[in-house]
């Protein structure tokens, strides 16, 4: 069996590991993703409660135990490394390439929605309300005009979006872009997306 450094520095690890490929599973998660981050935050709290108790047991014994001083240094790293970098070591959504186009909204309950088209003609749309949702493909421009081709599995079986609408306002001299997305041709209402960000159309 495995003593309890041993374990507190397989959990650390595997916590570490967790959170820098969380770029990859969360987005598939919908109304479990919370539930699941309490979680790690729980795992997180008990395996420093575990390096503490590691560390004073080891002053006692003057490090001789060379086990428990490895245990110490792995979980010691792997839980300093998740302190400095909560969302990863590594920025993967920048590994995606350059954002094109940046936009999003801000309904209730702080509910936030954003779309981000890269220059490789892949968009990520993440919606955070009560859960958390990614939804990736990619896109064809043809003028002013975005066309999506969803490649992810929604787990509600909605339909995404099939097209998107740059529209102009100049409102008294301010000038705002808002992306209107709509599921076909027969939506003549749209979700509109306030830009932040634009360099793919003119």
């Amino acid at each position: 069996m495995l003593s309890k450094p041993k374990k507190s520095s397989i959990f650390a690890v595997i916590l570490l590991l967790l959170v820098n490929t969380s770029y990859y599973w969360e987005g598939l998660l919908n109304l479990f993703a919370f539930p699941v981050f309490f979680a790690l935050i729980i795992v997180y709290i008990f395996v420093g409660i575990q390096l503490i108790r590691l560390v004073f047991l080891a002053f006692k014994e003057r490090f001789a135990d060379k086990v428990k001083n490895i245990s110490i240094i792995i979980s010691l790293v792997s839980m300093t490394l998740i302190f400095i970098k909560p969302n990863g070591i590594i920025d993967f959504d920048k590994l995606q390439g350059k954002d094109l186009i940046i936009a999003g909204s801000e309904g209730v309950a702080n509910c936030t929605t954003t779309l981000k088209l890269k220059e490789n003609n892949n968009f990520i749309f993440r919606s955070v309300c009560f859960g958390l949702t990614d939804i990736k493909g990619t896109f064809i421009k043809r003028n002013d005009t975005i066309f999506f081709e969803e490649k992810s599995i929604l787990i509600n079986n909605e339909d995404f979006y099939k097209f998107g609408i740059l529209k102009r306002n100049n409102n008294k001299g301010n000038k705002s872009e808002t992306f209107i997305l709509y599921l076909n041709q027969k939506d003549s209402i749209g979700y509109p997306l306030s830009v932040f960000q634009n360099t793919l159309i003119d």
